[in-house]
């Protein structure tokens, strides 16, 4: 033991012999012409990789908060609760129910400022108590909305927008919504509180009111991490009864026949996952 706190010791006065040679060499040389010079050029290096690193960022604040002020201003022109006294539902509907939900979706007026700022709007989601609260646009890709606003902008925040393969809109058994995690909790950020319990159990409602005048109430019964390989990005094509199978595995109330699946994604080092929210029309 004693050797080895010998051979120790000798060890750490070598290191800082070295280090003091080399430190003085240094100092001597930066008394130099060209010593000063490279001191001089590594400043300004330094001053140019903080300069250019600042920018960065407060281009993305800037970003970040041009596009949420626009979100802002939007939901001043967004339906809400108030104007729709009944939600359609299809789980338990009688056929005098179902009537009476024709009657008033017909009574409902649709939103005309929404579809004039963007004739791709198709209807605006809602999580009362939670950040989502957006319009939503469906376009004849998914790239569109990728970095493009509701109005037309350019932004990483870009918009909510719905699958194109979902070909009946909100009226398609599965609404599939993508939306992304950003780093200032908005847009569909979150969407990850989901995978709390208590969360989970105190935001159950998700309200959806289409460009028609027609509100729907979905209720959440499911959200997790998967991959992109989940099935559920390729049942567009599926039967109803193949559709209804997932979703119950999921835990889907019995007799639900249209689904709404609400994704962001969980990161940029994981770019194949995706938190996913299910919900049931009610």
């Amino acid at each position: 033991m004693a050797i080895f706190k010998e051979e120790k010791t000798v060890q750490e006065k070598k290191l800082k012999l070295f280090w003091r040679k080399h430190t003085d060499k240094l100092k001597e040389f930066l008394k130099t012409k060209k010593g000063k010079r490279v001191y001089v050029a590594v400043l300004i290096s330094l001053g140019v990789v903080a300069a250019v690193s600042s920018t960065a960022l407060i281009i993305k604040w800037m970003d970040y908060r041009s596009a949420q002020k626009g979100y802002e201003q939007l939901r001043e022109l967004a339906p809400s609760e108030e104007d729709h006294p009944a939600i359609a539902s299809d789980l338990s509907a009688t056929d005098d129910d179902e009537e009476a939900v024709a009657l008033e979706y017909e009574s409902l007026e649709p939103s005309p400022e929404l579809v004039n700022i963007n004739a791709d709007y198709i209807g605006w989601v809602r999580i009362s108590g939670t950040p989502v609260d957006y319009p939503v646009t469906q376009a004849n890709d998914n790239d569109k909305y990728m970095r493009t606003t509701f109005w037309g902008g350019s932004s990483v925040a870009g918009c909510i927008f719905m699958d194109y393969r979902c070909a009946g809109a909100f009226e398609s058994p599965i609404a599939m919504i993508y939306g992304h995690n950003m780093r200032d909790s908005s847009m569909f950020t979150s969407l990850h509180k989901y995978r709390d319990g208590a969360y989970f159990a105190n935001n159950p409602e998700v309200t959806v009111f289409t460009k028609d005048g027609g509100a729907l109430s979905y209720r959440v019964f499911a959200a997790f991490v998967t991959e992109t390989s989940e099935p559920v990005f390729g049942l567009y094509d599926a039967d109803s009864a193949a559709i209804a199978a997932y979703f119950a595995s999921h835990g889907a109330p019995e007799g639900a026949t249209r689904f709404l699946v609400l994704s962001t994604c969980t990161g940029e080092e994981h770019e194949n996952e995706r938190m996913l929210v299910f919900a049931a029309l009610q």
